[in-house]
């Protein structure tokens, strides 16, 4: 997967964690944050979500970047499985 799609996969999944705020309150938001500490990789993530925000590229390294899309995907997995059932 290239660079560019990586980006626009996370800001989907990331999009898909956030609409399960509306029904639940902060518990996606809480979740991913659990997730993204388990896997040590804090301020990668910050420094992501302030590049999506600002819309650059976050200048992080394609491994880092597949990590977090990982996280993101687990994430919306964990949160179709506790808030939809």
């Amino acid at each position: 997967m290239k660079r560019d799609e990586i980006l626009k996969q996370l800001e989907k999944e990331y999009d898909n964690i956030y609409e399960f705020t509306g029904r639940n309150g902060d518990a996606p938001l809480n979740m991913l944050d659990k997730f993204i500490s388990r896997n040590d990789l804090d301020m990668e993530a910050v420094i992501l979500l302030e590049a999506q925000i600002d819309e650059y590229d976050p200048q992080l390294d394609d491994n880092v970047l597949v990590n977090l899309l990982d996280i993101y995907k687990e994430v919306v997995n964990e949160c179709n499985y506790e808030f939809d059932n």
